[in-house]
């Protein structure tokens, strides 16, 4: 599996420990109203993604190349997940998934005493999903690989500790 940033595959060394984090943004609001002072929570937009990825190994991660002052394009090693019924899930258009074969959506169905089994999953291009029904599910839980085109505020962040050998990187963006 390989996380790739704007064309550049990141080395195994340089991911030994590698986390990706993914934060749904959105802009709203919260009013009170009434003399229960009940409280409404009003969105202005959402649906987008501020996403962390750090990593740290042997060698530094090879982003020197990559041109930060504009989108980036973050084909992710991590999956994101959505849970639901069998008829009712939507994960994104194809171009919003990677789409080498080791980066395939799949799903697992949730069985009544919390384990899990493998589920058959079709995607469509516009990323409805079709679940073959699992006897004894209660629901599906559908993984799939993101593509995201990212803004980065400032380029990654990289250290090196002589003492260990061993280089530790940051990058934080937001979806376009």
């Amino acid at each position: 599996m390989s996380l790739i940033i704007d064309g550049v595959e990141i080395p195994v060394d340089a991911r030994l420990d590698l986390s990706v984090s993914y934060q749904r943004l959105e802009r709203s609001a919260t009013h009170r109203v009434g003399p229960a002072a009940t409280a409404i929570k009003q969105t202005l937009w959402s649906g987008k993604y501020r996403v962390t990825v750090s990593g740290s190994g042997w060698y530094p991660p090879g982003l020197q190349s990559v041109d930060f002052s504009g989108a980036v394009l973050l084909a992710s090693i991590a999956p994101l997940s959505i849970v639901g019924g069998v008829g009712d899930i939507v994960i994104g258009a194809d171009t919003d998934r990677r789409a080498e074969a080791n980066y395939a959506p799949y799903a697992h169905a949730i069985m009544i005493d919390g384990s899990r089994q493998d589920a058959e999953l079709s995607v469509a291009v516009n990323g409805d999903c079709t679940i073959t029904p699992v006897a004894g599910a209660v629901r599906y839980q559908v993984f799939w690989f993101p593509v995201m085109s990212l803004i980065f505020s400032d380029p990654p962040a990289e250290n090196t500790d002589m003492s260990g050998i061993t280089t530790s990187w940051e990058m934080v963006g937001e979806q376009v």
